[in-house]
């Protein structure tokens, strides 16, 4: 395999910091001193997972693949939140479904958005 993208793959190991930050740091310290930050302790690590799932997913596809790949690789994480229980790596919730859910649609239409913008500042140069 070969990364097409090198910004998508930098990227990609951007919110796996973000994760690790959110598991390693943020959660300990939300849980340790009795926060109430409705849930976000908890599915963080989903939210931010789906953008790096995205991200890693994007670096290794041709230009004109990003938005379907984005797709895909958003129905990949919300099958992966589902079925966790049988794969032995998690339990169902469904604050978590619901966060890879948005964290899909959110990369999904920025990066529509970007290739709609690149396209038509490629078609006005022409």
């Amino acid at each position: 395999m070969k990364i097409h993208n090198y910004k998508f793959f930098g990227l990609g190991l951007f919110f796996i910091g973000v994760v690790m930050l959110g598991q390693e740091l943020y959660r300990p310290w939300i849980n340790r001193n009795g926060i109430d930050d409705f849930g976000l302790a908890n599915y963080w690590p989903s939210f931010f997972g789906c953008f790096c799932a995205v991200f890693f997913a994007l670096s290794f596809v041709k230009k004109n693949e990003i938005v379907s790949c984005s797709i895909w690789t958003g129905v990949g994480c919300i099958a992966y939140e589902i079925l966790q229980p049988w794969l032995g790596t998690g339990v169902f919730d469904w604050a978590d479904l619901l966060a890879v859910c948005i964290a899909g649609v959110i990369s999904t239409l920025g990066l529509l958005a970007l290739s709609t913008r690149s396209q038509s500042k490629h078609a006005s140069k022409t």
